[in-house]
C-alpha cells in the first residue's frame, strides 16, 4: 500500500501528532508505518 499524501506527512513528521479521522481511513496502517519507520 502506498500512503496518502496527508498519510506520508504523518509518517516523516517529528512532531506529536493526533489523527483524528472516520474508520477504515487508514489510522492503524499509517501507526504502523511509523512505528516501522522508527525502528530502521
Amino acid at each position: 500500500m502506498k500512503p496518502s499524501q496527508e498519510q506520508d506527512e504523518i509518517i516523516h513528521s517529528d512532531k506529536n501528532t493526533i489523527v483524528i479521522s472516520n474508520p477504515g481511513t487508514g489510522k492503524t496502517t499509517t501507526l504502523s508505518l511509523k512505528v516501522n519507520l522508527l525502528q530502521i
